[in-house]
């Protein structure tokens, strides 16, 4: 595996610079907000060989993992049901004549700053 300091000799000459095959593909949707995250060296060595065995990025790898740990947590409808966000960005869970339940969601922020530092107390 290159070290960050060889990858940077390798890129340092203009001729390594050279696009080697397709760009990639602009989502639909936009990528918006950036979140620095770090991680032990052993856990970016691993994420760089799933990537590589899956295809991907390291980038588009840990996103994928991200959103598929997100809809594993998220509260499944129950059958019947739906999940309708309206555009308050409030969550209610509605049977499919529309009208709600007593059931409800914690309501979504759609301007959350994902960037803010975070703490837990007990």
């Amino acid at each position: 595996m290159t070290t960050d300091k060889e990858a940077f000799e390798i890129y340092e000459n203009p001729d390594n610079r050279v696009p080697a095959g397709d760009g990639r593909k602009v989502p639909q949707q936009p990528l918006s907000t950036h979140v620095p995250i770090r991680f032990a060296p052993e856990t970016v060595a691993m994420v760089k060989y799933l990537a590589a065995a899956d295809g991907l990025t390291v980038s588009s790898w840990i996103r994928r993992e991200i959103e598929r740990a997100i809809i594993r947590r998220l509260p499944r409808p129950r059958t019947g049901f739906q999940l309708p966000v309206d555009s308050t960005g409030s969550n209610t869970l509605s049977n499919p004549s529309g009208v709600a339940s007593s059931n409800s969601l914690p309501r979504l922020a759609t301007n959350a700053d994902l960037n803010s530092e975070v703490s837990c107390s007990a």
